[in-house]
């Protein structure tokens, strides 16, 4: 702290495909704080400078980073089967993702498509919790 103590950390991000610093943050009064306003898959670097009432310090450089959510998509559901079947509706059962992508799984959005169709449709309007889902409508053929 140079003989006086910290009153304040300056934080600039880099965009490294840019090449220019700007302060992210100008008034940090811990040692870590969020820094908004960064492109998902973009190349970041960031420094920290301190200050005291006689002036600010070196920077400390972090390490490239990239610039993602800290979640994920899930993986796929598996093992769809179907379960029981009559002349207008089937059942549908899966077992769920290996991999909920850091977050819980919330719903699963099931489609369809008709024999010679190119074009998957919706089969349910809301997101359907449960691991099995009756889908109806269908044109026994």
């Amino acid at each position: 702290d140079g003989g006086s103590n910290i009153t304040n950390y300056v934080v600039e991000k880099c965009d490294l495909s840019r090449g220019d610093w700007v302060t992210a943050v100008s008034s940090v009064t811990k040692t870590n704080c969020r820094i908004g306003k960064l492109i998902p898959g973009q190349e970041y670097m960031f420094r920290v400078r301190a200050e005291n009432r006689f002036g600010v310090s070196e920077p400390l450089n972090s390490d490239k980073m990239i610039a993602k959510y800290q979640f994920d998509v899930p993986s796929e559901p598996r093992n769809a089967h179907v379960t029981k079947v009559n002349k207008e509706c089937i059942f549908l059962a899966w077992d769920r993702p290996e991999s909920d992508g850091g977050s819980p799984i919330t719903g699963y959005a099931i489609e369809r498509k008709e024999r010679n169709s190119l074009l998957w449709v919706k089969a349910n309007d809301t997101s359907v919790r449960a691991t099995e889902y009756p889908c109806s409508g269908l044109i026994e053929g």
